[in-house]
Order: structure tokens, then sequence, then C-alpha cells
């Protein structure tokens, strides 16, 4: 991310706490599937969820 989108990402995320969480787990999740096999990464997601309800 570059620093203009840093900034605007930190104003969205001061004015909706709940985007920022979301943005969170997205990123969770994508670091997930990204890191690791079809079979895992479902394994892993399903604890990650379970983790942030």
């Amino acid at each position: 991310m570059d620093c203009k989108s840093k900034e605007r990402a930190e104003l969205l995320f001061e004015h909706y706490p709940l985007l920022k969480a979301a943005y969170k787990h997205v990123m969770q999740l994508r670091g997930i599937y990204k890191n690791t096999s079809m079979d895992k990464a479902k394994t892993r997601n399903g604890a990650v969820v379970r983790k942030n309800q």
C-alpha cells in the first residue's frame, strides 16, 4: 500500500471501526489461502471464523 492509500485507510478506519475489523478478517483469510494448500486453508479458515465470532 502506498502512502496515500495508508492515509485514506487510516481515516476510514478511524470513522468506521467495523470496516477496520472486516478488513483485518479479509487479510487473515487471504493470508491463509495464499500460503497453504486448499485442505489446510479450509481448516484454518474455520478456526479464524470461529475465533472472530
